[in-house]
């Protein structure tokens, strides 16, 4: 199977977003088999339907497109488009995640531990990407590599670019479960799906097939034992009314995931993708826990919608790396300095000051 790669975008972006208060429905659209599912186009471009976006060239395609000579297997693959034929288990309970955790990336260049409630690290990091096989044979190993407490509780995070987690589906449904097993053993805390994208200049087709397979992932997690936070990737208000659906068919859903990079990281895009997630929240019919990635403007107004919502801080720990430290500035500002220090010396300092100075930031900003 071909999978889906992100596409080059030969519009300006604004021109594709989707806003239906703005534009009228594309009017090939009405007559498309998956308008269902689809929901539909209303952007600025003035595009006829979504095919437009076709390569072109069936033999080199590595979309998921009408016009891909593998679109048949594609579609198999993931047992089609709907939403609501995947039935997802319930897990245990996660461990009550804090308001902040940072991302580790890796153990070099600290002597020490890293003290915290909880810490992420990325899915991507703990299995062999061609064999599927873990890269850790226990929790304790996992700790020693990346230099973390061992009363730490773990997020893994599938937020990752996108050749890196198609790894994770090209590894294959045994491998993963294998994986899932493992990742149980070592007793992660929760784990967030997957990103798989959806982009704006691509066959509608290939947003439906990355949105079912985020929710095979889910329940591949959670029919392991694995409690999963599920990552609602979406670009219209139709996509968030399907994951809707999902919620109410699956009450075993008590977290969600979403990242606040690229496309809903900015301005007026930003509002409206945190308006689409706290109508989703309010759908529910219940509390929902959000696991949130990108700017940290997202978490408060979120938090009127979302029981919890737990922040991931994906940059102190590169700072750190990259020497600079945090510094208050009248008390409402944070600073990142650039500093020198001495070779080859350890950073496990300077990692504790910046993440508790951070955390002290984020706290007040969400205050505020």
């Amino acid at each position: 199977m071909k999978s889906a790669a992100t596409p080059q975008v030969p519009w300006k972006a604004r021109n594709l977003y989707h806003d239906e208060s703005r534009y009228f429905r594309a009017p090939g659209c009405a007559t498309c088999i998956d308008r269902e599912r689809c929901g539909g186009i209303n952007s600025e471009s003035g595009l006829l339907d979504c095919s437009i976006h076709c390569c072109g060239d069936p033999g080199a395609c590595k979309w998921v497109c009408r016009s891909n000579p593998h679109f048949r297997q594609q579609v198999q693959e993931i047992g089609g488009f709907s939403l609501t034929n995947v039935a997802l288990k319930a897990t245990p309970a996660p461990p009550q995640l804090p308001g902040l955790a940072i991302q580790i990336y890796h153990g070099s260049r600290r002597t020490e531990p890293f003290e915290a409630p909880c810490v992420a690290i990325k899915l991507s990091q703990l299995f062999d990407k061609r064999t599927g096989a873990p890269l850790f044979a226990s929790r304790a190993e996992l700790n020693r590599v990346f230099m973390i407490a061992d009363t730490a509780s773990l997020i893994i995070t599938g937020v990752d670019k996108d050749p890196v987690i198609e790894r994770w589906w090209r590894i294959g449904r045994s491998a993963r479960r294998r994986l899932i097993a493992h990742l149980v053993d070592m007793k992660v805390g929760i784990a967030t799906t997957p990103n798989y994208t959806l982009s704006l200049n691509w066959p509608r087709t290939s947003d439906l097939f990355a949105m079912k397979r985020i929710l095979l992932c889910a329940a591949e997690m959670m029919e392991g034992g694995l409690p999963t936070a599920l990552h609602v990737n979406g670009r219209s208000p139709h996509d968030f009314e399907r994951w809707g659906e999902v919620l109410l068919l699956n009450p075993a859903i008590t977290h969600l995931a979403y990242e606040f990079t690229t496309g809903a990281a900015h301005g007026e895009r930003r509002d409206q993708h945190i308006g689409w997630l706290c109508s989703l929240a309010a759908s529910a019919g219940r509390p929902l826990h959000l696991v949130a990635f990108g700017d940290m403007r997202v978490v408060a107004p979120l938090k009127t919608a979302f029981a919890e919502v737990t922040w991931i801080d994906t940059s102190t720990f590169m700072k750190t790396i990259n020497r600079r430290r945090a510094t208050r500035i009248s008390n409402n500002r944070l600073a990142w300095k650039s500093i020198q220090t001495p070779a080859r010396s350890s950073l496990h300092e300077l990692l504790a000051h910046n993440a508790t100075e951070n955390e002290a930031y984020f706290n007040m900003r969400i205050a505020a």
